[in-house]
């Protein structure tokens, strides 16, 4: 179970790390461990790969595509987070093993316990496809959301190249993309840009390369500094829209300052 006192250690009553996750956890922390035949519930993301120990054995329910259920009152304290502060972690994906032992040292940071690799992990790929959806039928909108994490023009061609293919093959080429975090112009530097044209065009241009749409776009420029996110990265929300399926923006004079 979780720790009841509202998942404070100091604050939970006695201290019972046999039946009490944050209390097992507490008591392990500096201490280096062991894990075996760890598989991956989650990608590797920031540095980090949360995984199952001994293939998930005695782990909670687990989903159609291998990953762990979050369920009301279980918040799957078995999961265990990599880190690779002391050693690289390859990328992974849900369903990918790291046979035999791997050990580090636990540590606590960002609200959570997490097991830094003193050697990098073997890798055993689990074989996962991507999942697509179906294109849209005749009278339908297709719309999509799609995180760009601060793009901007500096990015590597492979990340373009990653984005456009997922939205052209994994989404089917919806008719309106919401996106998030689009960069400006000079990506991280702090040098006054706000603009995102060349972003944006970059992005349209691989989309089209990867045998979909031409995407016609809009954003509202932020002001300098003043949106949230990294200093100078500027980023912000917008729609890509498709003028070939119909969509057309209405545009408007701004009322005031940039939001």
């Amino acid at each position: 179970m979780v720790d009841s006192g509202h998942g404070d250690v100091e604050r939970g009553g006695a201290f019972d790390p046999r039946r009490d996750a944050i209390d097992f956890y507490e008591a392990l922390e500096g201490m280096r461990i062991e894990i075996r035949d760890a598989v991956a519930v989650g990608p590797t993301r920031y540095g980090e790969l949360p995984v199952l120990p001994a293939n998930g054995a005695g782990a909670g329910v687990r989903t159609r595509r291998g990953g762990i259920l979050l369920r009301d009152r279980d918040p799957n304290p078995e999961r265990v987070i990599l880190d690779d502060a002391l050693a690289p972690l390859p990328g992974m994906s849900v369903g990918d093993r790291l046979p035999g032992a791997n050990q580090g040292v636990l540590d606590y940071s960002h609200d959570d316990y997490k097991l830094l690799l003193t050697a990098s992990p073997r890798h055993a790929p689990g074989g996962l496809r991507p999942e697509a959806t179906r294109a849209q039928r005749a009278g339908e909108m297709a719309v999509a959301t799609a995180g760009l994490d601060g793009l901007n023009p500096d990015a590597p061609p492979a990340r373009f190249t990653a984005l456009a293919e997922d939205i052209v093959h994994g989404l089917r080429s919806p008719d309106l993309i919401a996106v998030t975090g689009i960069g400006d112009n000079s990506g991280p530097d702090d040098d006054g840009t706000v603009a995102t044209d060349q972003t944006v065009a970059q992005l349209v241009t691989a989309i089209s390369a990867a045998g979909g749409p031409a995407y016609d776009w809009r954003s509202v420029d932020p002001r300098d500094n003043a949106d949230g996110g990294a200093d100078g990265a500027n980023e912000r929300a917008g729609f890509l829209f498709r003028t070939d399926r119909g969509l057309a923006f209405v545009d408007r004079p701004a009322p005031g300052e940039p939001v």
